[in-house]
């Protein structure tokens, strides 16, 4: 018999956050290359490896391939952009890099999220100007798709072998499908993508949603799920009623999350237009201005709740994301006057603001001093951490409430604000050390150990800890290696009992194909827990569930090869070998 001991008891932390180390790609760049790379998305997983996507950049004028190299692996664009898809393990190793490719125009990697047993996806977008079909590529995997310009979502394994590639076309020349946001849903297995679909219809798999009738700038939501053998499940959509013909106004999707329990939230802003979220049906009447909406969706595709700013206008949600009891918080940018919830922010300042599982505001913070706020992640305590970008090229003062401190030149930052409404601590990036002053930092994640990674680009010569990291000059924008810099101690590790989080014994562990194994809680389950069985390449083979108040349950195994198996209940894991 084996016995995962699986409880969430880390004492809880509260150490002072430091750049304590980074990674980059290396360019192989000749005089005058204006080619480059850019970190877009990075993700980790319960192992503490680090996955990161993003673009590689033909030079902008020389039409130069770039030409970078993660680790002991080189990738080359082609056309004007190609995208990858990297690994690293922990110790900030890059195990591997696959490129993905179009016959077309470009490609780029928006999007990467891992699974439980170690499978990574990733969303990107092909865009084509004149032909309408693309070939993606990723990998040695290609796939032909009859549409200008395409989403996609791919799979690979553990190792980076691409396994599938699972389009999203539309039926305009001009249209686009913009991912902004994919996750593993924790209690079914399938991935969730939602984001954002102009021009014409879009079509995922069998279900297509309804044209948008607008111009062609993003103007209407979707949210879609996706199984893990890279089939559609389902996907609906929110389409706007436009009172203008402006081509800058209407529904606008600034930011996405998927929560603990299958549930999406789109936040972004209104304009000149109405929307309606399920029953609730929200309008900014012309030359009113912008207003700010957070909505969210349940599991079962049902609209649950919309928030809104009230007040001033001009206010946008900018980044959004769960915690583990399913409140969320929102960054954004207010002008004068706005009100959140019983919150009026008096100046101008970008935010952060909490949103109960309800959708009602509670807790806001506001910080000053010329800077932005951009994206948010929380820590296992529920507290709010925020990238930004200070905007000073000067020595400025940067204040977040009773904390301060002083900056020259463009970088990034960190900043952590409780669920108690305090600042706890904000911290700017390096400065670079020399070269160019091209610096960027965004997409920020946390890992088991309450390490945050964040990932970019940069030129010149960046110091994170011991670890000096120096890109290639150029005077053109994009034109810099992809960076990923950790911060240690930046979140807060929680004491906090997962529900679905306890012991599992497993037994007979060696098994065999014709006997079975029987799982068992060291108490009932509280809740509906779904069990999965995972093979070496992460495809569920098997599954059954306990219900509320049942301690044990058999998982059959009959049919399956000799070979080692991941097994999850709920949020455990365990290893199940069959001979």
């Amino acid at each position: 018999m084996t016995f995962a001991l699986a409880l969430a008891t880390t004492t809880v932390t509260a150490q002072t956050p430091v750049w304590q180390g980074g990674v980059q790609s290396v360019a192989t760049a000749a005089p005058n290359d204006d080619s480059g790379a850019i970190g877009q998305s990075v993700a980790t997983d319960a192992a503490n490896n680090v996955y990161v996507g993003g673009f590689l950049n033909s030079g902008q004028n020389s039409g130069v391939p770039a030409v970078q190299t993660f680790g002991s692996t080189t990738l080359s664009s082609t056309q004007l952009q190609s995208g990858f898809i990297a690994k690293l393990s922990p110790a900030l190793q890059w195990q591997w890099a696959v490129r993905a490719t179009t016959n077309q125009d470009a490609l780029g990697i928006r999007l990467v999220t891992p699974d439980a047993a170690g499978n990574v996806y990733a969303a990107g977008e092909a865009i084509s100007f004149g032909a309408n079909s693309n070939v993606v590529t990723v990998g040695t995997l290609s796939r032909t798709i009859n549409s200008t310009n395409t989403m996609f979502v791919t799979r690979l394994t553990p190792t980076g072998q691409p396994q599938w590639i699972a389009p999203v076309t539309n039926a305009d020349d001009e249209g686009y499908v913009i991912p902004q946001t994919m996750s593993v849903d924790a209690v079914t297995g399938n991935i969730i993508v939602a984001g954002s679909y102009s021009g014409g219809a879009a079509t995922f798999g069998t279900i297509t949603l309804p044209d948008p009738s607008n111009d062609r700038n993003p103007r209407a939501v979707f949210v879609a799920r996706l199984s893990p053998t890279g089939t559609w499940l389902s996907a609906i959509s929110v389409v706007p009623t436009l009172s203008t013909t402006a081509p800058n106004l209407g529904l606008q999707v600034r930011a996405a999350a998927v929560g603990p329990q299958g549930q999406v939230t789109v936040a972004g802003t209104l304009q000149d237009a109405s929307a309606t979220f399920g029953t609730s049906t929200l309008t900014a009447a012309t030359g009113s201005g912008t207003k700010l909406f957070v909505a969210q969706l349940n599991a079962a595709n049902q609209w649950q709740w919309v928030a809104t700013s009230t007040g001033a206008p001009a206010s946008q949600a900018l980044g959004v994301a769960y915690d583990r009891s399913g409140s969320l918080w929102v960054s954004g940018s207010a002008a004068a006057g706005t009100v959140l919830g019983s919150t009026t922010i008096s100046t101008a300042s970008p935010f952060v603001a909490r949103l109960s599982a309800a959708g009602q505001w509670s807790t806001v913070g506001t910080a000053s001093g010329g800077l932005t706020f951009g994206n948010i992640t929380t820590d296992q305590a529920g507290n709010a951490l925020v990238t930004g970008r200070l905007t000073s090229t000067i020595s400025q003062l940067y204040t977040f409430g009773s904390l301060s401190f002083t900056a020259t030149g463009r970088r990034s930052f960190v900043a952590r604000f409780s669920t108690v409404g305090q600042w706890e601590y904000a911290l700017p990036a390096p400065a670079i050390n020399a070269g160019a002053t091209t610096y960027y930092l965004s997409s920020p994640v946390l890992d088991q150990l309450g390490n945050l990674y964040t990932t970019g680009y940069f030129q010149g010569s960046l110091t994170l800890g011991s670890t000096t990291l120096t890109g290639h000059t150029s005077s053109t924008t994009f034109s810099g290696d992809v960076v990923v810099a950790r911060l240690a101690s930046a979140g807060v590790l929680s004491t906090r009992k997962i529900t679905d989080l306890q012991p599992v014994a497993l037994w007979p562990n060696p098994t065999t194909a014709a006997a079975g194994a029987t799982l068992r809680l060291i108490t009932p389950a509280s809740q509906l827990l779904l069990v999965q069985l995972f093979d070496a390449v992460g495809r569920q083979v098997r599954h059954t569930s306990l219900k509320a108040g049942q301690q044990e349950t058999t998982l059959p195994t009959a049919g399956l090869a000799p070979g080692l198996y991941t097994l999850r209940c709920g949020q455990s894991l365990e290893q199940l070998m069959v001979e």
